[in-house]
């Protein structure tokens, strides 16, 4: 019955090479854009439609999401540990290693550069300038198209809605 379905609305079931090309897909189209799992998943589904492709099931997108998200991920390290300098990663390690017997002020040094300013005051300007200068001593590359791109990821974007199917007639025809 579902073979009828597919031939009569133009589609084929999908194949392994079919989940491959969908996480490749998210990751350089859709991934850098949003990791709000809703637009990725819907973005799986349109990509399958516009392909013709019977949509894998819920876990198998999941799977597929992901598979895209972690290698996107491990990518954009990757790139961004290869861009530091051998002194940034000395600066880093050094910030990030605790003193022998005394791992407590390891953690304060990394709280108190994420702790939020607080109030306005001549005390908290001086704090932020201290941090401001911590990092400056760790002599990080400018920020890369790569950075932004990822950062820009991770802000909040309305999704379009999607046009729901209500026959083989509204399935968009591949063109070429």
């Amino acid at each position: 019955m579902r073979s009828e379905i597919r031939a009569l609305c133009g589609f084929r079931e999908a194949a392994v090479d079919d989940a491959a090309w969908l996480s490749e897909y998210l990751r350089e189209h859709v991934v850098p854009q949003t990791r709000e799992h809703e637009r990725l998943a819907a973005a799986v589904l349109v990509a399958c439609r516009e392909r013709r492709i019977e949509p894998p099931t819920d876990e198998r997108i999941e799977r597929i999401i992901r598979h895209a998200v972690n290698t996107y991920e491990e990518r954009f390290y990757t790139q961004t540990l290869e861009r530091l300098t051998p002194s940034s990663r000395a600066a880093l390690d050094a910030l990030l290693s605790a003193p022998a017997g005394d791992d407590a002020s390891d953690r304060d040094v990394i709280n108190t550069l994420r702790a939020d300013a607080g109030r306005i005051g001549i005390n908290s300007i001086k704090d932020e300038l201290a941090k401001l200068e911590l990092i400056r001593k760790l002599d990080l590359p400018q920020t890369s198209s790569l950075m932004r791109k990822h950062t820009s990821s991770n802000s909040t974007v309305s999704a379009s809605p999607l046009k729901p199917l209500t026959s083989c007639a509204d399935i968009p025809r591949r063109r070429g």
